[in-house]
């Protein structure tokens, strides 16, 4: 099975979404990405869905829309009417910048720190929205990417971008260990 990947920076393709939050030069992509989802989404045979979900819900008051869960929950609705959707998790939160763990590393500084907890938080909330919606489905990467958010490394490399994303390296190794675990994007007989 193909994927057709399509993203936008910061922007969230909820029917709805106020682009005018997200800083100017993100605005028409992310209204360009809407108009595409709206029109596109049933010729798949699924819809992966995910976003920056504690950005999304506020991590940043000025940077949010403040209907979001509810055009989230109309999106997946009327997407999940035709066509399954996957939505997948955030990431485990870094307490540190990968960068500066890597800069600490070399001179030898060991800093311990709890992780963030507005992933986690976030999390919970989408996944509450998606479990009371048929045909869309709740996919945690969490636990395969917690060896990833220890030092923002795996396997002796940088895998996170920023504290919040992983970077190319990263976002590989967690779909391989994702399936080397035995999980499934895309269950049997779902789609």
């Amino acid at each position: 099975m193909a994927a057709y990947v399509v993203t936008g920076s910061s922007c969230s393709p909820v029917f709805g979404f106020n682009e005018h939050v997200l800083p100017e030069s993100s605005r028409e992509p992310c209204k360009n990405l809407k108009e595409y989802i709206a029109t596109a989404y049933r010729q798949y045979e699924a819809v992966i869905f995910t976003s920056f979900w504690s950005y999304q819900l506020g991590e940043e008051p000025e940077a949010a829309d403040p209907d979001y869960l509810s055009k989230l929950e109309h999106t997946l609705r009327s997407i999940a009417a035709s066509t399954p959707v996957y939505v997948l998790s955030d990431v485990p939160e870094l307490a540190v910048s990968p960068i500066r763990q890597e800069l600490f590393s070399r001179l030898g500084i060991h800093i311990e720190r709890a992780p963030g907890k507005k992933a986690q938080a976030a999390n919970a909330i989408i996944k509450q929205i998606v479990d009371r919606i048929p045909n869309v489905y709740w996919v945690d990467v969490g636990a395969v990417a917690r060896p990833f958010a220890e030092q923002g490394r795996y396997a002796g490399r940088m895998a996170y971008f920023d504290n919040n994303h992983l970077n190319v390296y990263g976002s590989t190794s967690l779909g391989q260990l994702f399936v080397q675990e035995g999980h499934h994007l895309l269950a049997p007989g779902r789609h």
